[in-house]
């Protein structure tokens, strides 16, 4: 009877871990399009909206860390940021295979970012992920960092970052572990996009993941480190 009466607590307190549902999701299995979204589900341009881009669409590789993936070491993608993404509140997460090592100080990757609210890198002269935000007089808060100068080329790392006006709070996640918190005291409002998946943002354009990609999601809150670590 106690194991009875015990069972409806113990079954929510698993849902209360359980991660909620993306409100972005591309799983990169061979297509640019997302599995689940709360905007466009297709990228900005895309052979599949216009045929003439089909020789200029984005590269897939067969093998990655779940099943396929995206091919964004020379290319990324960029979807409307429309429903999509969130400014004030979020989390981005990522499987990433690096082409390049983490010590190497002549690579500028760019992971993730949208239009000029802010984005994910690695700088040139730097060992380390920065997750930069957009500052309201000028470029971007550079105080949410952690070194990444043992990662090797071919190896699978998950990387997430959350965001949260509400708690003044961002935080920057490698392989399921919180490596680096700041404030957030400022963000910048965004409109229809655009979403970088694989690069960086309209502040710093031209820069491009060096990596394959897979597993991409999007929240529409900043989730908990345990949250994390179960996406991871």
């Amino acid at each position: 009877m106690r194991i009875r009466l015990l069972l409806p607590a113990v079954l929510a307190a698993v849902a209360a871990l359980a991660v909620p549902e993306p409100r972005f999701y591309l799983p990169l299995d061979n297509t640019p399009r997302a599995a689940r979204a709360g905007g466009l589900a297709v990228p900005l341009l895309t052979a599949e909206r216009d045929p003439i881009l089909a020789a200029l669409g984005p590269q897939f590789a067969a093998a990655a860390k779940v099943a396929g993936g995206l091919d964004a070491r020379s290319r990324g993608l960029a979807y409307s940021a429309a429903g999509n993404f969130r400014a004030d509140e979020g989390t981005f997460a990522s499987w990433l295979q690096p082409a390049f090592s983490g010590a190497d100080k002549t690579v500028y990757p760019a992971l993730f970012g949208v239009e000029k609210w802010g984005m994910l890198y690695k700088y040139t002269d730097q060992t380390g992920l920065t997750f930069g935000t957009a500052r309201p007089d000028r470029d971007l808060y550079y105080d949410c960092a952690a070194d990444i100068g043992s990662w090797r080329p071919g190896e699978w790392h998950h990387v997430a970052v959350s965001w949260s006006r509400s708690a003044n709070a961002r935080a920057l996640y490698l392989d399921g572990v919180q490596a680096a918190r700041a404030p957030f005291p400022y963000h910048r409002p965004v409109e229809s996009g655009p979403l970088f998946v694989g690069g960086g943002c309209l502040l710093y354009p031209g820069h491009h993941a060096q990596a394959l990609l897979d597993e991409v999601a999007l929240w529409d809150r900043a989730l908990t480190p345990e949250e994390v670590r179960q996406v991871c």
